[in-house]
C-alpha cells in the first residue's frame, strides 16, 4: 500500500482541516487492511533535512517511520484480539525515483539502482 503521510501524529489537529493523514494512520490503516508493505510518501517538507540525502532517513523522518509502526502494530493488536493473528507490516518511507520489485512472498522491496 502506498499512503501519504503529511502529518506526524503530534499535528493530527490538522488531518480534519487539511485532509492528510498522520503517519500513525497510515499505519493503522495498512494493518486493517492487511497490507503486507506500506510506503509513506506526501511527506511534508517540515520533515526535510538538507545533511542527509533523500535514501537516508532523517531523525524527523524515522520519527514518522516509528509512528506509522506503532500505527500498525497497534491495529494490529485489535485485530489480533478480535481475529486471531497479526499480519506484521513493513513500512517504508519513499523517495523520488524509489522502484520497488514484488517478491515472491509478496512483499514489496526497494530495487538497487546502479549509479552510473
Amino acid at each position: 500500500m502506498i499512503h501519504e503521510a503529511t502529518y506526524s501524529n503530534d499535528l493530527a489537529k490538522n488531518v480534519a482541516k487539511y485532509g492528510h493523514s498522520t503517519a500513525g494512520m497510515a499505519g493503522r490503516f495498512a494493518q486493517e487492511t492487511r497490507s503486507k508493505t506500506l510506503v509513506l510518501t506526501h511527506i511534508s517538507s517540515r520533515f526535510n533535512d538538507p545533511r542527509y540525502d533523500e535514501k537516508e532517513l532523517n531523525p524527523m523522518t524515522e520519527a514518522l517511520l516509528k509512528q506509522a509502526q506503532e500505527g500498525a502494530i497497534e491495529a494490529g493488536r485489535k485485530e489480533d484480539e478480535q481475529k486471531g493473528g497479526v499480519l506484521p507490516t513493513r513500512v517504508l518511507v519513499a523517495h523520488d525515483f524509489l522502484e520497488l520489485e514484488r517478491t515472491a512472498e509478496d512483499q514489496f522491496v526497494p530495487v538497487e539502482v546502479a549509479e552510473s
